[in-house]
């Protein structure tokens, strides 16, 4: 089947496919200087349609001089996305690795995003959030975070793991618990992109 390319706005990043593989989200940024030192980002969404074709292109995320937005991933049914945001919309406060970066929620279809700060410890560099499986009405967020674990952790990334209860971000609340620390990992390396497989 033959795939038809719509144009993407500003310099597309950041793709993720949705598992019902119905639309693509991506961040849509002010720069071209490298893929994970991006700014001045909005997160877009490109449909597909039932030809293959790509439709319009949608804004989820518009952009914002006082906030940068990237790193969206789908949820496992397709109806949210995850993304984060830091303040400080300029060239010194790029995508990667931030420390004001916080993760965010919005429905696929649109609509106000939700801060999760439950999950998100400010000043932490909490980054990369990646889906796990939903069971009922709660799924998983898996994402990278400098903040402490006991003594073991010294301000390096790590993996840690929020619950989401899927029903209250319905309501427009944070849907998000407080993380865990994900066992096993090396305590004195860094950590950025968890993938859940």
């Amino acid at each position: 089947r033959r795939v038809l390319f719509r144009s993407t706005s500003g310099y597309a990043t950041h793709p993720d496919w949705s598992p019902d593989g119905s639309a693509i989200v991506y961040s849509s940024c002010g720069n071209n200087q490298e893929d994970w030192q991006v700014w001045n980002c909005a997160i877009h969404q490109l449909p597909v349609l039932s030809d293959g074709s790509f439709g319009a292109d949608q804004v989820l995320v518009p952009a914002d001089a006082d906030w940068n937005y990237y790193y969206p991933s789908y949820s496992p049914d397709s109806s949210w996305v995850s993304f984060n945001r830091h303040a400080g919309n300029r060239s010194s406060n790029q995508s990667y690795n931030d420390n004001g970066a916080e993760v965010m929620l919005l429905p696929s279809w649109g609509g106000a995003p939700t801060l999760l700060e439950s999950a998100s410890l400010p000043g932490q560099g909490n980054s990369w959030p990646r889906w796990a499986p939903t069971q009922g009405s709660y799924s998983w967020l898996a994402f990278s975070s400098r903040r402490p674990y006991g003594h073991q952790t010294n301000g390096n990334s790590q993996v840690w793991i929020s619950a989401i209860d899927l029903n209250l971000a319905v309501q427009g609340v944070d849907p998000s618990f407080p993380p865990l620390w994900l066992p096993g990992q090396e305590a004195q390396g860094s950590n950025h992109t968890p993938v859940w497989v």
